[in-house]
């Protein structure tokens, strides 16, 4: 990343938002998540599905929506969603899509999708990640595209 990004990259990537600390509990046997586990909640998870234990190429779904606040006032909502698509002939390929709008006037701030291989063996292997964030969440610094691709071993 270039030194001079604007101020969201910075926050972003070198300073985990101010130093914020986020944690997100998940329920042990379904694996969605249950909680941030703060007093009151930052931010409320609801909607929760477990992921299937099968799937084929053209599978889709939502996971869960969140909704987050700030001094108890609803700010932002958003919905993460996954699809499944077509890779080689032993793997497919497993996207998960967040998406977050502003609670007033359903303004998007941001889309991330993130890509996975699941592999034969029911493994996941880490490919991509694209975050695509609108000018309302860089503060009005533009719009950002970070794109990284994961090396694998």
């Amino acid at each position: 990343m270039a030194a001079n990004s604007i101020k969201f990259c910075t926050n972003l990537y070198s300073s985990n938002m101010g130093g914020k600390v986020y944690k997100i509990y998940y329920d042990p046997t379904t694996l969605v998540p249950i909680t941030n586990g703060s007093n009151p909640p930052g931010t409320v998870y609801s909607n929760q599905v477990p992921l299937p234990t099968l799937v084929t190429a053209g599978s889709s779904g939502n996971w869960f929506t969140t909704l987050t606040y700030e001094n108890s006032v609803p700010v932002i909502e958003g919905v993460l969603t996954w699809s499944v698509t077509a890779d080689t002939p032993t793997t497919l390929l497993f996207t998960t899509l967040d998406t977050a709008y502003t609670v007033a006037g359903k303004l998007l701030l941001y889309k991330s999708y993130t890509t996975y291989r699941i592999n034969a063996d029911n493994t996941l292997t880490d490919l991509r990640k694209n975050i695509q964030v609108t000018t309302i969440a860089t503060g009005g610094q533009g719009d950002q595209n970070i794109y990284e691709v994961y090396q694998q071993p």
